[in-house]
């Protein structure tokens, strides 16, 4: 996975199959059904890979969003060159050595 680059969006919603149906038809992704700790409900795959992920939104105050993830080479490092502790951890899909940190995108 390169380094520096977005690796991973997820879009939070309250109903995700509605979401995976109108996202698939209009863009014409494939979208497998899943369930894991992490949440996904769908992962969204254009080709044999995945990219994203659509999950249910479990705060009812927060609107629905898009979070991207970019992956980096040293998560501590990353946070040291801004000279403030790096905000996220390891994803479940980030090795030690690449893990990814999310800003927040309002749908």
């Amino acid at each position: 996975m390169p380094v520096n680059d977005f690796s991973w969006t997820e879009l939070t919603i309250g109903d995700p199959a509605a979401a995976a149906e109108f996202y698939g038809s209009q863009f014409e992704w494939r979208l497998e059904h899943l369930r894991c700790d992490a949440g996904t409900e769908f992962e969204v795959k254009p080709d044999s890979d995945p990219c994203a992920g659509i999950t249910v939104l479990r705060e009812p105050d927060v609107p629905p969003d898009w979070m991207p993830y970019v992956s980096v080479g040293d998560l501590d490092a990353s946070g040291a060159s801004t000279g403030r502790s790096a905000p996220g951890a390891a994803c479940g899909r980030a090795s030690a050595t690449s893990a990814s940190t999310a800003s927040r995108t309002r749908s």
